[in-house]
């Protein structure tokens, strides 16, 4: 058995389309059929996972008990989500952050940058500012990190600096979020699951988009023989995992399907 851990957002996801690709969806799906583990490692809700993603992959599976080998970690750690008895459940590890942060947040949005950004009102333990569908890439990176600058003197404010909080803005978004949130903690929820399952996997293959994703691997790599899986420009990758890295040809979810279609087992 091996495990495979997928970001969401450029690796299954499209991300200025924001749907997922149909032939990743498959592969993921054979991969469960010939016993594997998957999870999910997100910054995204778990209400949009579900419905955006989710209920998309199940119409692959062959058979629904598949999903016992998969696991689904959202808002960097905060909450988790398993197939128990025919449905998902849901668990929310930490509070949400201050309803009045959320507000002001939302007002810096409306009042200057609602062009290309709105905030994701399914967050429940982080706060997000999110590109607006087919919006430049390229275009909106000047905007969140003018939007970050304003989260950041806020957060440090005296109101909230008591709480611990940092931003993370990426390449359709800016993420609110408890300090000690990330796809680190998303790691170590999934070797968490695992060991309880008593999973074992011979490799890990990890797929992201961004430096972010590094912290699953690193997270991982003493343990496990992990390989790391990188889908975008590899100049972008700054400081990689010491483990074995791989990268694709194509970006997002093309060098997704790139390195899919290269295996010839899972």
């Amino acid at each position: 058995m091996n495990a495979w851990v997928f970001d969401i957002d450029g690796v299954i996801v499209d991300p200025i389309t924001k749907k997922p690709e149909d032939n990743v969806l498959k592969h993921i799906s054979k991969i469960l059929d010939q016993g594997n583990f998957v999870a999910l490692n997100t910054g995204r809700s778990f209400s949009w996972t579900q419905d955006s993603l989710l209920s998309k992959l199940s119409k692959f599976i062959l058979n629904p008990e598949h999903f016992k080998n998969f696991f689904v970690v959202c808002e960097k750690g905060n909450v988790l989500s398993e197939y128990k008895d025919g449905e998902w459940t849901k668990k929310v590890l930490d509070d949400p952050l201050p309803e009045v942060l959320k507000n002001e947040i939302k007002g810096i949005i409306d009042s200057e940058f609602s062009e290309c950004m709105f905030l994701d009102e399914s967050k429940e333990t982080m706060i997000t500012a999110e590109m607006k569908e087919g919006f430049d890439t390229d275009v909106f990176k000047p905007r969140v990190e003018s939007l970050n600058k304003q989260v950041n003197a806020l957060i440090m404010n005296k109101k909230y600096a008591s709480i611990e909080l940092k931003t993370d803005p990426t390449q359709i978004s800016l993420d609110v979020q408890y300090e000690d949130a990330g796809k680190h903690l998303g790691a170590e929820r999934i070797e968490d699951f695992m060991m309880e399952k008593g999973i074992k996997p011979e490799t890990i293959y990890m797929l992201g988009d961004s430096s972010s994703d590094v912290q699953m691997a690193e997270e991982l790599e003493g343990s496990y023989h992990v390989i790391f899986v990188f889908v975008n420009d590899k100049s972008r990758l700054k400081n990689p995992p010491m483990c074995e890295v791989v990268y694709t040809k194509e970006k997002f979810t093309k060098g997704t399907l790139e390195f899919l279609n290269s295996q010839t087992t899972y």
